[in-house]
């Protein structure tokens, strides 16, 4: 490391930042924009990863449900029709349901993902509206 990344990372340690890997002639803005880029990233993939999970265990409990299960053997269809069917449309694009949601979860791992700090409050998102 040269002399300015040394005192850069010095500084850091003294404001209690340990570890933020400071690039060889960057400058502390730059380096600090890497890392959360990729910090970014990392949140991004764990979403979706979440995400994945949600889907997983909704097909599981929509599974156990058994047809003529519950009050006139309408458990399942109900169940299909109303909370799968909302949390489904709040993860991601990808369901066979009319409709979804303002934003899904997918919405906000891309929004995390592709922030380059010049969005507004509110952008663009995968249903192509724009607030």
């Amino acid at each position: 490391m040269s002399n300015g990344s040394e005192d850069i990372k010095k500084y850091l340690e003294t404001l209690g930042v340990h570890g933020l890997p400071i690039q060889e002639n960057a400058t502390l803005t730059e380096s600090i924009e890497t890392t959360l880029a990729e910090d970014n990233s990392d949140v991004a993939y764990e979403l979706e990863d979440i995400k994945d999970q949600i889907k997983g265990l909704l097909d599981e409990a929509l599974s156990i449900i058994r047809p003529g299960m519950g009050e006139g053997g309408m458990a399942r269809d109900r169940a299909e029709s109303y909370w799968y069917a909302h949390i489904v449309m709040a993860l991601d694009s990808d369901h066979g349901y009319m409709g979804g949601s303002m934003t899904t979860m997918q919405d906000t791992a891309d929004e995390i993902r592709h922030n380059d700090g010049d969005d507004d409050e509110f952008g663009d998102n995968e249903h192509g509206t724009d607030f």
